[in-house]
């Protein structure tokens, strides 16, 4: 699983950590429940966030914290009647599913036939279990792609992606205008983070982006022209996530962990993708890396030990 929000950047306490990984690992076991092993991989993380606040705009109590199971069944047996956790799922699917459905309308290529021919079953499941949030997504592809033929600007496919978001949310259950806000603004973030990591792969292919313009076709150059333009337009959308953000303040952990997860993506996603550096952040890529250092560490320890007792 990927996305843009750095959880094990933001400095979350051990207990804070703990939140996240109860909500992350959730829709990990609800996506296996769902749709088997290999959807786990192959979806995006970010809908965690997403999902923290989304129980605090439901007032819902948290998922438990529960072990990593690989390959055992019976944490992923305890989430088979979650219907918030397994709708979330469905919603992953579903927007995967439009991810590379518009990548084949716009590139076609093996990569994308070898997603359909392995997930497209999954995908029509979720849709037809969720035909609601199956239509919000068709319809938010549809309206961006017309956009695009319509050469339109940035403010219009960030506004239009937004809204996208907003209806997903409401189909959800979501009916306060302070949560559908900050719902909107992180859609507004997460496609302008889209649009800047897109640009070179954009250029090269000669797909749309609307930062593209006659004789630009690297990032590098459109921000030799560009530089002040585009902070300014980061700070713009970061402002309005951050000023939605605290007008849900709420005494609870989930609001504590997004604050700090969203506020270090704020601070240093865009200023990343300006250095050249990558900044998907992919979560299991991530734990095995952790992994390898814990079992280092052991190593160092027990070699001490060894020594010591000499």
């Amino acid at each position: 699983m990927y996305g843009y929000f750095r959880p094990n950047d933001s400095g979350l306490s051990e207990e804070q950590k703990r939140v996240f990984q109860s909500y992350y690992c959730r829709l990990c076991y609800c996506l296996w429940h769902f749709g088997g092993q290999l959807v786990r991989f192959f979806t995006t993380f970010d809908l965690t966030l997403y999902s923290m606040i989304l129980h605090l705009a439901l007032e819902k109590e948290a998922p438990p914290f529960l072990p990593c199971q690989r390959i055992l069944t019976s944490n992923r047996k305890r989430f088979a009647e979650d219907e918030i956790g397994l709708r979330l799922a469905k919603l992953s699917l579903v927007t995967f599913g439009e991810k590379f459905r518009d990548d084949m309308i716009d590139e076609g290529g093996f990569k994308n036939f070898l997603k359909k021919l392995l997930f497209q079953r999954v995908v029509n499941r979720a849709g037809n279990e969720e035909p609601l949030l199956a239509k919000i997504a068709f319809e938010g592809t549809e309206a961006i792609n017309r956009l695009q033929e319509e050469q339109a600007g940035v403010d219009a496919l960030l506004s239009s992606y937004g809204d996208s978001v907003d209806a997903t949310f409401r189909a959800l259950g979501v009916t306060e205008e302070r949560y559908l806000r900050l719902f909107r603004a992180l859609g507004k973030w997460t496609y302008f983070v889209d649009i800047l990591c897109d640009f070179d792969e954009d250029c090269r292919k000669g797909q749309y982006n609307p930062l593209k313009s006659e004789g630009i076709d690297t990032l590098d150059k459109y921000l030799s022209v560009n530089y002040a333009s585009l902070l300014e337009k980061n700070r713009e959308i970061g402002h309005e996530v951050y000023d939605a953000l605290l007008a849900i303040r709420a005494d609870r952990p989930e609001w504590e962990v997004s604050h700090k997860i969203i506020l270090h993506s704020l601070n240093t996603v865009v200023p990343r993708i300006l250095k050249g550096e990558d900044v998907t952040f992919h979560y299991f890529k991530e734990l095995l890396r952790n992994r390898r250092l814990l079992a280092e560490e052991r190593r160092i320890i027990k070699k001490k030990r060894k020594h010591e007792q000499r």
